[in-house]
């Protein structure tokens, strides 16, 4: 019982974030946290429940480290040749 209340504490985490981060307009790295999280799905999902809470706790401070230090896709915006 308790994991599946920790695995819904860390699932709820992560779709508030993500709501957050593309209603700021900040959707690289909405993205990039949506792919590492159905990632970490996908790939633990096979490991019993406590691989899948292990991944979606992963997941969640995964998002709340781009929360508050985002990357940087500057270079993506430089024309080539200038």
């Amino acid at each position: 019982m308790g994991l599946g209340i920790a695995a819904g504490i860390a699932i709820f985490f992560n779709f508030a974030v993500l709501k957050w981060k593309f209603s700021h307009g900040r959707t690289a790295d909405g993205i990039l946290d949506l792919v590492v999280f159905v990632s970490i799905i996908y790939v633990t999902s096979n490991s019993g429940q406590m691989g899948m809470v292990a991944g979606m706790i992963g997941s969640a401070l995964f998002s709340l480290f781009l929360l508050w230090s985002p990357f940087n896709l500057d270079f993506m915006n430089d024309p080539i040749g200038e």
